[in-house]
């Protein structure tokens, strides 16, 4: 079956009042702005505020797009662009739908049912807060804006081949964190100062950011090197590394992502001798059993996990390196971890054509 029957089949197979168009619209997050200026200008930093306009997401959407001569908007914008849940506008035209996962569409979320939002727009907005009447608009409250389970309805995306592309909430919901009820807010969300409302609000708000930030993601790893165990033909070093900051896999998210560690031997002088890496990533396949290196191939055509050795919630694993090159010279083993990211992107280039040369030669 070829890929345009299969989104053919697809689209058909989702209930029509899911594309449906309703007058209803949403406000602009300036407009949102206008009262909750914290707020607004919390969330203009945030990965939320570029989800749709960002050049990583946009160089996968462009090739998914003309790959599956427009079905990609279906699948892609309903988390990129999740108004279009109720405009319809996959398109792109309305300047809400660029706005990515703005202000209007999240506190129009009553509720979340098995990963599905449920959705409610108008003049009351929702939120984790019980007391609040402001005069502009109507308040709601609801349980789902205090639970992780707000962000399961695009954090755990399962694609049409039943492939479990991303799984962070997933991950979440088997692990101590879920157990402890520590949630996806209580990391991402916490409170930081700020005045809430222009008018009797409170002096502090919750940080719209995500915090994403480096000193949070430094925490999120520990590694420890053990006593190198020195052989006639070789330099046996054990590394103990731990999740220890993260309620989720590292990495999370979109297989792209891999976390290294890597552990260098060094002799008296402090030059490398040699160098040791392992990898912990997700791989994903597509049914000729090609590996699916772009986060846009896994979301359309992976069909099968065929190996997942991230660092779970909580998890420490013991590795052991072994260093065979000039091991009486080695008298240290240094070890860190990072992550690494290989998105496609489009940058801007300049391209020479050549149309014509010459050449004088001086007499």
């Amino acid at each position: 079956m070829n890929r345009r029957i299969i989104f053919l089949l697809f689209i058909l197979a989702v209930p029509l009042t899911a594309f449906a168009k309703t007058p209803v619209p949403f406000n602009a997050a300036k407009v949102c702005g206008s009262c909750h200026q914290d707020h607004y200008d919390n969330w203009k930093k945030s990965l939320h505020a570029l989800s749709y306009n960002n050049p990583i997401f946009q160089a996968a959407y462009q090739k998914a797009y003309a790959e599956t001569e427009g079905g990609a908007a279906r699948i892609c914008l309903p988390c990129h662009a999740p108004t279009t849940r109720i405009t319809g506008d996959y398109a792109a035209k309305e300047e809400i739908t660029r706005e990515g996962i703005t202000c209007d569409f999240c506190h129009s979320v009553a509720d979340v049912k098995n990963g599905v939002f449920v959705l409610k727009t108008g003049d009351v907005k929702h939120s984790a807060l019980k007391e609040s009447a402001p005069k502009e608009h109507g308040t709601a409250y609801s349980e789902a804006f205090a639970t992780a389970r707000l962000c399961s309805g695009c954090h755990d995306f399962t694609n049409r081949l039943g492939t479990k592309v991303g799984n962070t909430y997933d991950e979440w919901n088997k692990s101590q964190y879920m157990m402890s009820g520590v949630h996806c807010q209580n990391c991402h969300m916490a409170e930081m100062p700020g005045r809430s409302a222009k008018e009797n609000g409170r002096d502090s708000i919750h940080d719209h950011s995500l915090a994403h930030s480096m000193e949070k993601m430094l925490g999120a790893v520990r590694v420890e090197t053990k006593e190198p165990v020195r052989m006639n033909d070789a330099v046996l070093a054990d590394v103990l590394l731990t999740n220890e900051g993260a309620g989720h896999a590292i990495p999370t998210g979109t297989p792209a992502r891999t976390l290294v560690l890597e552990v260098h031997a060094l002799d008296a002088a402090g030059n490398v001798v040699e160098v040791k890496k392992k990898l912990y990533r997700k791989r994903i396949m597509n049914d000729k059993g090609e590996e699916m290196l772009t986060d846009g191939d896994a979301f359309l055509y992976g069909k099968k996990i065929s190996s997942d050795n991230r660092l779970l919630p909580g998890e420490s694993r013991v590795e052991t390196f072994r260093f065979g090159v000039r091991p009486r010279d080695i008298v240290k083993i240094v070890a860190e971890a990072y992550l690494t990211y290989q998105p496609v992107v489009i940058t801007k280039t300049e391209m020479k054509i050549p149309l014509y040369s010459t050449t004088t030669e001086m007499k």
